[in-house]
């Protein structure tokens, strides 16, 4: 399934929930479990739980199962926890979903979606910030193989203020049945495995990636991944191409050149092969929608959003190392303005950002207020869409406002001043780089 745009994405999701919620199969809001504990200790149980090197643990899912699994994702993606929730409980039962407080990070609280113990199928662990401070996933393929990757993950997630975090359920060698995707590793001998989430496609990592990606093209996706090869550096940095680098990843480089004693290069400039231009969610990233399988991702059309680093054993080991890594990531990553920011392990507080609230009331009949508000002034826009993902009523348009809060009302009226069908819409506020989508049901 394809989506155009953000909004086609949550209009699609949005509409299928409510389907379903009219055939009198949905269930009450479910109350959604929460858990407290630390967020590296909780991944390395989790990583103690996989399906290990030669074990045919893995299970790949089947294309039913991948498509509901897609539907969870954006469920977790326009932050629909409950809906999340319901969806695993009916079509995952090998899944749960909690509320997570991190003990380790100031209480920090994430929606944490991870295989029940004993693991059955391999297929990964989810974590989503409800508070972040940037636009960013953290990716870990090979938790086991990459030695400390499972640690280093959660640790770079709290360090950067990451939004997502995702961890490959199984190890890249578990399965001896072959992806089909392009390349061979010494890894595993060989063709790449089934159960090797960098290059593999059928896989509940693909999917997550795939949808991160659509929902906000802006999304830096960095994968950690480790090397004990003596032609690449402490860490070894690409875009996922042979020899194109955007100035991100040039400026990453130069920050840990200057301010650690670690060695760094990019790809086309380091006699270190481990470019990642076989890496599926590196394609998907740069453009390979179709088959990020099979077709490598052409030159021009790298984005500069997906980034892999390839680090030495003692990197991954050090804290002190990747600690470094991480304050690289966050001089090149610009802080996102779509949330309200917490506080890092440092405390560094930071303002809040520009804000659409919910609608109110929500449902409505006669009118409905919409409430944003702004750090900074700047040039706003409100619409509202249909069910099609049509724009059908621009309730602000290019308008210079200061900061501040800003109210608007909607009378479930078009353009045009024709009362619309009853059923839900989405408001859409955008300011700059910023979007953001909030859902209103209109009950004339």
């Amino acid at each position: 399934m394809k989506y155009q745009s953000r909004v086609d994405l949550i209009l699609r999701y949005q509409l299928a929930i409510l389907l379903f919620a009219s055939t009198g199969n949905a269930s009450i809001q479910a109350q959604i479990p929460t858990k407290r504990g630390d967020l590296i200790q909780e991944f390395e149980s989790i990583r103690d739980n996989m399906p290990n090197r030669d074990s045919e643990g893995f299970v790949p899912p089947t294309s039913e199962e991948l498509a509901k699994w897609r539907s969870v994702i954006q469920a977790m993606l326009a932050e629909n926890w409950s809906d999340a929730y319901t969806l695993i409980q009916t079509d995952f039962p090998e899944y749960e979903l909690f509320q997570y407080t991190d003990t380790g990070n100031d209480d920090a609280v994430y929606y944490f979606v991870r295989e029940k113990t004993p693991v059955t199928k391999g297929w990964g662990t989810f974590v989503f910030a409800t508070s972040y401070l940037r636009q960013l996933a953290i990716e870990t393929p090979h938790p086991i193989y990459d030695t400390n990757t499972y640690k280093q993950s959660p640790d770079m997630f709290r360090l950067t203020g990451a939004r997502y975090l995702i961890m490959a359920g199984t190890h890249r060698c578990a399965n001896s049945a072959i992806s089909g995707c392009d390349g061979t590793s010494s890894s595993c001998g060989g063709a790449y495995k089934v159960s090797d989430m960098a290059h593999s496609v059928n896989t509940f990592f693909q999917i997550t990636h795939e949808e991160i990606a659509k929902f906000n093209d802006k999304t830096y996706q960095v994968q950690i991944h480790g090397h004990s090869q003596s032609s690449c550096e402490d860490i070894f940095l690409s875009n996922g191409h042979n020899t194109v680098v955007m100035d991100q990843l040039l400026a990453l480089r130069d920050h840990i050149l200057t301010n650690t004693a670690l060695t760094c290069e990019v790809a086309g400039q380091s006699s270190c092969t481990l470019v990642a231009s076989t890496n599926v969610q590196g394609r998907f990233t740069n453009g390979v929608r179709s088959n990020p399988c099979n077709s490598y991702a052409s030159a021009q059309n790298i984005t500069g959003y997906f980034i892999h680093a390839e680090q030495t054993r003692t990197v991954r080991d050090n804290p002190g190392q990747y600690g470094k890594f991480a304050e690289a990531l966050n001089k090149i990553i610009p802080l996102t303005s779509n949330q309200t920011a917490v506080q890092t392990k440092k405390n560094t507080e930071f303002p809040q950002g520009f804000m659409l609230n919910e609608a109110y009331p929500n449902p409505f009949n006669l009118k409905t207020n919409i409430t944003i508000e702004l750090p900074v002034s700047a040039s706003i826009n409100i619409m509202i869409v249909n069910s099609a993902g049509s724009t059908i009523r621009k309730l602000v348009s290019g308008t210079n406002l200061a900061s501040g809060t800003h109210i608007f009302q909607w009378n479930g009226r078009n353009d045009m001043g024709q009362v619309l069908a009853s059923g839900p819409y989405l408001i859409q506020m955008e300011a700059g780089t910023f979007h953001q989508t909030k859902k209103v049901i209109f009950a004339k």
